[in-house]
């Protein structure tokens, strides 16, 4: 049990920290790499695609933090699958437009939309299931 709340924390604390990362990492590129230097304020494009993920875990990791411990541990078996998962999937896609004036269908965007979209989806089923089988069995 003391495991769990240690858990609760360090994935409420990694997600606050990743978010304010989101928020405070723009006014640092244009230092690092100069106002207009627009090669190298791309280069951390991934970084804030796959950062994308971390918005709902938050959300989710606020929701489950005063919840029963089942119904943590098992929303934490979820996440720690889909989460590297979708950073990984969100970083290997590729960004930008295809070849010869057609558009990629598939963006890095697309991806870590989608993939933070059905998080946000699946989570909730998750723990909704769960609290109602943790209330029932109480």
């Amino acid at each position: 049990m003391h495991y769990l709340k240690n858990m609760k924390r360090i994935t409420l604390i990694v997600s606050l920290i990743v978010i304010a990362s989101f928020f405070i990492m723009p006014r640092f590129i244009s230092v690092w790499c100069g106002q207009y230097d627009y090669t190298c304020q791309d280069s951390f494009t991934p970084f804030f695609s796959a950062t994308m993920i971390f918005f709902p875990l938050l959300l989710f990791s606020l929701l489950t933090y005063k919840m029963h411990e089942r119904v943590f541990r098992s929303w934490l078996h979820f996440v720690y699958w889909w989460v590297p998962l979708s950073i990984i999937l969100t970083l290997i896609t590729p960004d930008g437009s295809g070849g010869w004036g057609i558009p990629n269908l598939i963006s890095r965007e697309i991806v870590a939309i989608t993939f933070s979209s059905l998080f946000a989806i699946i989570s909730l089923i998750i723990i909704i299931w769960k609290y109602l089988a943790t209330r029932r069995s109480t």
